[in-house]
């Protein structure tokens, strides 16, 4: 009895072992995505990542390489299904096929479609295989300039996209089941903009530059103005003195001749 006992106990440990060795690997092997763009890095924030219609550039870091399931669509269904925390296996467009499609229509395309998942498979990558950053983690990159509407049949440049694209990074593992048991996701929602955010700040800071520089001219213009009118109306009340001592100058030269002429007649009476 005691044998079993301890075999039991054995067997137990064992599992409780297996089990937090499992939950750590899958703890510590974890995924991140961002984008490039014209040289620039740039973060997903808020769920949300912003680029210019011009080709650019997806980097997966992992602790371990690994195929990684990616939704990628025009339509938002996936996108905010994954964003209200919904199960995988709840989520329509990540549910994958036995043979699923590359993430990769070919070299600089990636696929677009609504019904199902494709698959970044660890070995695509237009870097060096198995690269590795300073922290130690794996690099993989791939440079997309075209997007493949898989529904439509039909390559479209980025340059002509008009829809923002909604994807969904997922990282799975099969349990012993052989059920796909999620150990993280990335959602992430591409929209286009003409500036990027630190452009955009320069040109708002430029466009305030400019106003106050348009104001510095107009106060300068409205006191130029004032001077000119206060140059113009002491000219004016100088003339109107001029004319009124000319008036009573004349005046009083018409009363002079007046008075005189009133003597000549007294005079001659």
């Amino acid at each position: 009895m005691k044998i079993v006992n301890k075999v039991c106990g054995v067997s137990i440990s064992l599992f409780l072992i297996l089990l937090i060795s499992n939950s750590l690997a899958a703890q510590t092997n974890s995924f991140y995505v961002y984008f490039k763009q014209n040289g620039k890095r740039f973060n997903i924030t808020e769920k949300k990542i912003e680029l210019k219609k011009e080709p650019f550039q997806i980097y997966i870091e992992y602790t371990v390489p690994v195929d990684i399931i990616v939704s990628a669509s025009i339509k938002e269904a996936t996108y905010n299904q994954a964003l209200r925390g919904k199960l995988l296996y709840q989520i329509p467009g990540l549910q994958p096929k036995e043979k699923p499609q590359s993430f990769f229509q070919n070299a600089n395309t990636i696929n677009l479609t609504d019904d199902e998942p494709s698959v970044w498979y660890k070995s695509d990558t237009d870097g060096e295989k198995e690269l590795k950053n300073s922290e130690g983690r794996f690099i993989c990159q791939r440079n997309i300039e075209k997007l493949y509407d898989v529904d439509e049949q039909m390559i479209l440049n980025v340059k002509d996209m008009h829809y923002y694209i909604q994807m969904v990074f997922v990282y799975a593992e099969k349990d012993e089941d052989g059920e796909l048991m999620e150990i993280g996701r990335e959602p992430v929602k591409i929209k286009w903009v003409e500036f990027y955010d630190d452009e955009t700040n320069l040109y708002e800071r430029k466009k305030k530059i400019s106003g106050k520089e348009k104001i510095r001219i107009a106060e300068q213009n409205l006191k130029q103005k004032q001077r000119l009118e206060r140059k113009e109306k002491k000219a004016l009340d100088k003339l109107d003195k001029m004319k009124l001592k000319k008036e009573e100058k004349d005046k009083r030269k018409l009363e002079k001749e007046k008075k005189k002429i009133e003597e000549m007649k007294t005079e001659n009476a």
